[in-house]
């Protein structure tokens, strides 16, 4: 599909040192799907989600994950995710970037095209509000690496639409995250049927602080292919071989300040390429940085 095939292959992510963090209890390796004839003990990412405990990893065999189910986080019942994590130091690793997919279709090739095979996610005031990706909330020191994600949707009624988000409290002018990895990712949609579905960022982070996204690729966005935002002063961010293409914008960032470095990055064949700016829309304003 043109979601596994875009971006440069990589079979495995890079190591950070500092991705192993000491934990009181014993390390456990949770396994999603199939890889070399090995059956893991999940069928699904959230399922492995939700048994993980801090400093676990979960290791995903190759295979288009459809994704039709989702859950909010508490006190946030309007940021649905096909997956959630709110536990902190999980770590998710895909054991091969271009055919591990997180897809948001509920049925259909992967990453399919047609209409009938979408989810728009549940309606709010008659009009649904969308899906997010993954989506660490508040969940410190996440890491995911080496898979592909696409096909989630925005909504009429929402604000969403976000394949990869490390939210740390959206809307409410605070950092509430600390602390991520994003290795050699995938971020993709191939849905359009109006400005109202299309999805809006690929890698996105607010409202968090410190965290390094290397060796990943975003298109198809009807805002932008990478987001930083909301972390005024203490954004301390790393992108590092971005690639975004085929979006509104190639990088933007609000209200985001600090330390943040992007380097060795492109962004073609968007909108516009790169954007930073202040505003009162994803608050604490202004950019400072």
């Amino acid at each position: 599909s043109p979601a596994a095939t875009q971006a440069p292959a990589a079979t495995h992510a890079s190591h950070h040192p500092a991705a192993t963090h000491a934990t009181h209890h014993k390390v456990r390796v949770l396994r999603v799907g199939t890889y070399h004839h090995i059956k893991g003990q999940f069928s699904n990412l959230q399922a492995a989600v939700n048994h993980a405990k801090p400093g676990d990893w979960i290791l995903v065999g190759p295979g288009d994950y459809k994704t039709p189910h989702s859950r909010a986080p508490k006190g946030a019942p309007t940021r649905p995710a096909g997956v959630l994590i709110t536990t902190n130091k999980v770590k998710i690793r895909g054991m091969n970037r271009n055919k591990v997919i997180i897809d948001g279709t509920k049925s259909g090739p992967p990453c399919s095209t047609a209409t009938k095979d979408q989810v728009f996610g549940r309606k709010v005031a008659g009009a649904p509000v969308g899906r997010n990706g993954i989506m660490p909330y508040k969940a410190n020191d996440t890491r995911i690496d080496n898979l592909t994600t696409c096909n989630f949707l925005n909504g009429e009624g929402g604000d969403n639409g976000n394949e990869i988000w490390w939210n740390g409290g959206a809307g409410s002018g605070k950092v509430g995250g600390h602390g991520y990895w994003g290795d050699y990712l995938t971020a993709t949609d191939t849905y359009f049927h109006g400005e109202s579905t299309v999805p809006q960022y690929g890698i996105f982070s607010s409202n968090w602080n410190g965290g390094i996204w290397n060796y990943t690729y975003a298109s198809g966005f009807n805002d932008s292919g990478y987001y930083i935002g909301a972390c005024h002063q203490v954004c301390n961010q790393v992108l590092n071989h971005g690639w975004a293409e085929y979006s509104a914008l190639g990088y933007s960032g609000s209200n985001s300040g600090g330390s943040m470095i992007v380097k060795n990055s492109q962004f073609d064949k968007n909108a516009d390429g790169f954007d930073t700016n202040s505003q009162n829309g994803d608050n604490p304003p202004p950019q400072n940085g």
